[in-house]
């Protein structure tokens, strides 16, 4: 089992203003403008984990978030989701983040946790 602590939000990095901080969850990425998206793409990788190869997966996420305020567990996994994948393709641990190489096991989250962070764990099926 590999574990990758993924983040919940990326900072982009301005010429002329603040740094800006986007929030990785549905309701922010439906917004963004596609070069914006882009950026996020780039931007994107996780803040531990090491490297592997593998033909076919399963990952299962865990979310945590540092208040009790309730959230939508499936709005912050499907947008990190969507930008690891594209990751792990880009640095060679999987060929294609198609249905047949990817599958999923739990999804689950967690509050009053000290760092707001998902935690991915990959199985290596093949």
């Amino acid at each position: 089992m590999i574990t990758y602590i993924l983040p919940i939000s990326v900072t982009l990095p301005r010429k002329t203003k603040a740094d800006k901080k986007v929030m990785l969850n549905m309701n922010v990425y439906r917004n963004l403008h596609h070069q914006i998206c882009n950026d996020i793409k780039q931007a994107f990788a996780p803040i531990s984990g090491q490297g592997f190869s593998a033909n076919k997966i399963r990952i299962s996420y865990q979310v945590e978030k540092t208040t009790k305020r309730l959230f939508d567990t499936m709005n912050i996994i499907s947008i990190v989701d969507k930008f690891f994948l594209d990751w792990l393709v880009n640095h060679e641990c999987l060929a294609d983040d198609k249905c047949d190489i990817v599958s999923y096991g739990y999804i689950e989250g967690r509050n009053d946790c000290e760092q707001s962070r998902v935690i991915a764990k990959i199985e290596i099926l093949e």
